[in-house]
């Protein structure tokens, strides 16, 4: 979704894949992550982004986490540029509140706590940047269960359903680019995600998508807020909303079931 959606005519981005991947685009970089040093760039690059991670499994998969991060950290220092690294609101886990950068993580699941030893296991290295993403619009469990048909949406004791911070693919791929291309001092956390709290059935009303209610498990979360206010210094964003949400996804290629 991200490599469609780049602004390529405002930084072009160099695609790593791995030697039995499909490709992206010609000057796709052909580099098995966990394997082999990385091979000769064929052009100058800005800034090192590792979106490459681990989301569920045994925890020894989930420790991929931190030695993907590991090796894009050490190839940013090779070429002297900043790497960010992709992490997760969910290092924040049953938090209440809205979260700053500066709350302190305690992950509830595996997943999260994978990407909190991530953050922890480069805290000292320098020029590295760890973005906590909130939801990624197509990318995750709700839009892959709306890709399948009808859904299910837990229902709270206050009769509404699940609420998160999220962003579209297209909004990702423009706050990527513009941080890799900043030349400004750039903090060590950064919260990604688009103002505003969205309800998980205002999506699925936005996508066409039929659901229904069904009872809230003990370890479901209701709301997780994130304060995106640190990245709004450097990019404006507008508030979030699902429609825009939604179009941005099919954008991206996903599609919901017919």
């Amino acid at each position: 979704m991200l490599a469609a959606l780049w602004p390529r005519d405002q930084a072009p981005a160099l695609w790593q894949r791995r030697a039995k991947a499909d490709p992206i685009y010609a000057d796709d970089l052909i580099w098995d992550i966990l394997d082999t040093p990385a091979p000769d760039l064929p052009r100058p690059v800005c800034a090192v982004i590792v979106l490459a991670g681990v989301t569920n499994g045994a925890a020894q998969d989930l420790l991929q986490n931190t030695a993907l991060a590991e090796a894009g950290c050490a190839l940013g220092a090779l070429l002297g540029v900043r790497t960010f690294l992709a992490s997760s609101q969910a290092v924040y886990g049953h938090k209440p509140g809205v979260l700053t950068e500066t709350c302190a993580p305690t992950p509830a699941t595996p997943y999260g706590q994978a990407k909190w030893g991530m953050e922890q296991a480069v805290g000292e290295i320098d020029a590295v940047t760890c973005l906590r993403i909130g939801n990624v619009a197509g990318c995750d469990g709700l839009f892959k269960a709306m890709a399948r048909g009808p859904i299910r949406i837990n229902q709270f004791c206050d009769g509404a359903g699940p609420r998160r911070m999220m962003i579209g693919p297209h909004d990702l791929a423009h706050v990527l680019a513009a941080l890799s291309g900043s030349h400004i001092a750039l903090p060590k956390v950064l919260n990604i995600a688009r103002p505003g709290l969205i309800a998980m059935q205002s999506l699925a009303d936005a996508a066409g998508v039929v659901w229904n209610w069904q009872p809230t498990p003990d370890t479901a979360l209701p709301v997780l807020a994130m304060d995106v206010s640190a990245l709004g210094a450097y990019i404006a964003q507008p508030a979030a909303t699902a429609a825009d949400l939604v179009a941005q996804a099919r954008a991206g290629g996903w599609a919901s079931a017919s």
